[in-house]
Order: structure tokens, then C-alpha cells, then sequence
């Protein structure tokens, strides 16, 4: 009954993605959402605490990593977008590094399915993953429509400088993450 219900979500999850990035498109690929303090996203969360498995099958604090910056990115191997953003998110994962910006991929999928992409798709940052855990937290970052990729920067603080829905551009984010940077 379990697989059930982790089938049924992935495939929602993975409907709404689809459709979302077909009927959607922005002629500015840096639009991100309005983070203003009138927008619904709860800053006084910790969410740097929140837990994942990671490949080992182990519980994962986000915050294992520290740094100045955490960049999420929730993302699927049944995913198309998710796939072609991966080796762009490694690059800048590795450009950043001495920044002391972390990049962690957060995987809406089964360990089985994520050992093989990454097998033949290393990444240059750690990769967690989950099932229904994932979707909520989603939508606690802000990510009111379940679809990935989803793109979150999240400062020390816990506090959600960042989100973008869909993919990002290496250009239009790098830019993005030295802004941010700078401003640390």
C-alpha cells in the first residue's frame, strides 16, 4: 500500500511539473516568487534542521552542511528538467564552494532510482531524498504546487532569500547567488 501512495504522489508530482513547465514559460528565466514579508512562507521556521535519508539509508540534518548560503534543489530522476539543471547546479556547486554557499540536491523519488541516475550523473554536492516528507516540506518553502524542480536559498538564519520554480538558468542564478553573497 505504501508503494501505492509513493507512486501516486510521484506521479502528481510529476504531472503537475510537466505541465506547469509546458503552459508556463517566463520571458525572464530569473523571475523567482515575491518574498516580501506580505508572502505566506513562515522565515522564523528552522528549516535547516528538517531531516532526509540520505544514500545510506541514514537521517540527515540540512544543517549537517553549514554555510553562509544553503541552496536547495528538490528534484526527481523521472524528471526531465530536474535531469538537464543537474551538471549546471554541480558547476555552480563547486564555483560557490569557497563561498561557503552549499548546494544539497533533495530527491522526490526511491533510493534504488537515485543510485543508478547518479551513478552515470555524478554531482558535486550531497544528495538527500524522500517521498511524502519531501512534498511537504516543499510547500513549506513555499512551493504551493508539489512541482519540481524547485530551487530554494536559505541563509544561515533560516531565512528564505530565494525560490524559483522550474529551472534555473546558470547564468541568471550564478548572478543571483553572488548577489546574495555580497550581500552576507
Amino acid at each position: 500500500m505504501r508503494f501505492v501512495g509513493s507512486f501516486f504522489l510521484l506521479s502528481v508530482a510529476f504531472i503537475s511539473g510537466y505541465w506547469l513547465n509546458t503552459n508556463f514559460r517566463f520571458p525572464d528565466s530569473s523571475i523567482t516568487q515575491d518574498l516580501s514579508p506580505k508572502t505566506k512562507v513562515n522565515r522564523d521556521k528552522p528549516y535547516l534542521e528538517k531531516k532526509f535519508s540520505d544514500l545510506n539509508g541514514d537521517l540527515v540534518s540540512l544543517k549537517k552542511w553549514e554555510a553562509k548560503l544553503t541552496v536547495i534543489n528538490f528534484w526527481g530522476t523521472w524528471c526531465p528538467p530536474c535531469k538537464e539543471e543537474m551538471p549546471l547546479l554541480s558547476r555552480l556547486s563547486e564555483k560557490f564552494k569557497y563561498k561557503n554557499v552549499q548546494f544539497i540536491g533533495v530527491a522526490l523519488d526511491d533510493l534504488k532510482a537515485i543510485r543508478s541516475f547518479l551513478e552515470s550523473h555524478p554531482v558535486a554536492f550531497p544528495i538527500l531524498w524522500g517521498a511524502t516528507d519531501v512534498s511537504l516540506f516543499m510547500s513549506e518553502l513555499g512551493n504551493n504546487f508539489g512541482s519540481l524542480p524547485f530551487t530554494v536559498v536559505i541563509d544561515s538564519q533560516n531565512v528564505i532569500l530565494f525560490t524559483q520554480l522550474g529551472e534555473v538558468k546558470e547564468e541568471a542564478f550564478s548572478k543571483e547567488l553572488e548577489k546574495l553573497v555580497k550581500s552576507m
